[in-house]
C-alpha cells in the first residue's frame, strides 16, 4: 500500500467504495463522488434521517446505495 494523495472532506467518512477512478463516499446522512484523479467531490443523495449511510460494491461495477425512507400514518 502506498498513499500517493491526500483528500480532505468536510466530515468524518462512513462507507467507502471505490468505483473506477472514482470513490462514492457515504458521509453522515450523504454520498459524494470523490474523483481520485483532481480531488472533485460531486453530490449525489441524502441517504436518509435515521440510517447511516451505506455503499456496496457489485459484481457487476455498479454501486448499491442505501436510502431510508420514513412514513407516518394517522389512523383513527
Amino acid at each position: 500500500f502506498v498513499e500517493v494523495k491526500d483528500f480532505g472532506v468536510a466530515d468524518t467518512v462512513k462507507s467507502m467504495c471505490w468505483c473506477g477512478e472514482n470513490i462514492c463516499l457515504g458521509i453522515r446522512r450523504e454520498y459524494v463522488i470523490l474523483n481520485a484523479t483532481n480531488g472533485a467531490l460531486s453530490e449525489v443523495f441524502t441517504s436518509g434521517r435515521l440510517a447511516p449511510p451505506l455503499v456496496v460494491s457489485l459484481p457487476s461495477g455498479e454501486l448499491l446505495l442505501g436510502k431510508v425512507f420514513f412514513f407516518s400514518m394517522n389512523v383513527c
